[in-house]
């Protein structure tokens, strides 16, 4: 396989593995299971966005399709780029799908899991996650861009 399908590959794995996720906090696991007093399994219908701020429903699409479009687009020129910063794009891509699929369906997304004071989705940790592999230099060394 590949390089860049290996990284495709990935990022799909995790978006399944996100939608079998909110599909159980929705269906089967419906209810909290705590670990600990801040952590462990807490399925959440998150109307809002970041930190749970509200935010109309079509403003949230509108705005998270235009940016998915870029993302997309910033993927499709990065061909020339490493491999972290491509991995970083991919996992910002389907992270972000995940959650306006959410979003257009049910008009929320679907969080589970209690982080601190925050209920978040794998969705969410791959865009941070991504995000971290572009935002920082170390991570791409031989990155020409």
């Amino acid at each position: 396989m590949k390089k860049p399908a290996r990284l495709f590959f990935v990022g799909g794995l995790f978006f399944i593995i996100d939608q079998l996720l909110k599909y159980l906090a929705q269906n089967i696991w419906t209810n909290k299971e705590l670990l600990f007093k801040f952590f462990g399994w807490y399925p959440f219908k998150n109307t809002g966005v970041a930190f749970g701020i509200p935010v109309p429903l079509v403003i949230i699409v509108f705005l998270s399709s235009v940016v998915l479009f870029l993302l997309i687009y910033l993927l499709k020129k990065s061909k020339q780029a490493s491999l972290v910063r491509r991995l970083g794009l991919i996992l910002i891509v389907f992270g972000a799908v995940s959650n306006l699929i959410d979003r257009i369906i049910f008009g929320f997304t679907v969080d589970y899991l209690l982080v601190l004071t925050g209920v978040i989705n794998l969705a969410d940790i791959m865009i941070v996650g991504g995000l971290a592999l572009l935002a920082f230099p170390r991570l791409n060394p031989d990155d020409p861009t």
